[in-house]
């Protein structure tokens, strides 16, 4: 930790110090077996890049959830850091760029996504007692990336949006406001636009997001695709469980509610998510 210590308390001496190959190598390999051993998974970095003042840009990241599969996939991870305290064990980030990314999250048998413990890290784990360091994060932009949504058990459709399976391409947006609760995880989506498997595209997506157990809340929402135009209070999927999405249960076991105004819905668009339309 004295090598990032220097970095953002002398920002200047830690730049040019941190420019020497064998120090870089060092970082990498210090970053790599830090955040492996807090998150108890494995965590590979191919090479690390410093950008004066207050910036790392990882180069060839991955991460994995703690059933060895791939968690995440980044070409690119720049780190904006704001402030770093090595007494409180605590690295408050401005914001993460992510270029090229793949996130790939997963729910299983037991209704628990893959991304919990990082969650739970965030949120600080079990308490004042826990050892290790935390992250505060602010922003976080996504560019040409891909986001897998897999849950348990998967099923095969043949048209429309698979909610078993709902994969995302060219996808682009930014994450304000990240916090991770106690019951719930919650963020707001600027400019998002990208193109589901399925077909369906999202040109231009803004809404506040909030994600628990029991529902999917997108909020003050806006949003526009090459056909349908829709704005209001937003949309609510509220259900028991993730297995209620399972076997098409989507239709039968998910209660929908929503408010929406001003909205030009497209027919076409609307079969995305409702195949009998077709």
């Amino acid at each position: 930790m004295v090598l990032l210590f220097i970095f953002f308390a002398f920002p200047a001496t830690g730049y040019i110090l941190l420019q020497h190959k064998g120090i870089q190598n060092r970082l990498t390999d210090y970053i790599m077996t830090i955040v492996s051993k807090n998150l108890k998974t494995d965590f590979i970095v191919g090479e690390v890049d410093l950008a004066f003042p207050y910036r790392l840009r990882l180069k060839n990241i991955y991460l994995e959830d703690l059933h060895h599969d791939t968690l995440l996939f980044a070409r690119s991870l720049t780190l904006g850091v704001r402030s770093i305290n090595p007494m409180k064990k605590v690295i408050k980030v401005n914001a993460v760029n992510l270029n090229e990314a793949y996130l790939r999250l997963t729910v299983d048998s037991t209704n628990l996504i893959n991304i919990q413990f990082i969650i739970e890290h965030l949120k600080g784990g079990d308490g004042p007692s826990k050892q290790g360091w935390t992250t505060a994060l602010n922003n976080i932009r996504l560019k040409k990336s891909r986001f897998r949504l897999r849950l348990y058990p998967y099923k095969e459709t043949d048209h429309g949006i698979n909610f078993t399976d709902i994969r995302l391409y060219n996808l682009n947006a930014t994450l304000h406001h990240f916090h991770p609760g106690k019951d719930s995880t919650t963020f707001s989506v600027k400019s998002l636009s990208c193109i589901e498997a399925s077909g369906f595209q999202l040109n231009d997506l803004n809404l506040d997001f909030r994600l628990s157990k029991q529902y999917l809340k997108f909020l003050n929402l806006s949003a526009k695709t090459p056909f349908s135009t829709l704005k209001g209070d937003g949309v609510q999927l509220l259900f028991d469980s993730w297995q209620d999405f399972k076997d098409g249960g989507v239709f039968e076991n998910v209660n929908l509610v929503t408010s929406l105004k001003n909205a030009y819905l497209n027919l076409g668009d609307l079969g995305f998510f409702a195949p009998g339309l077709y």
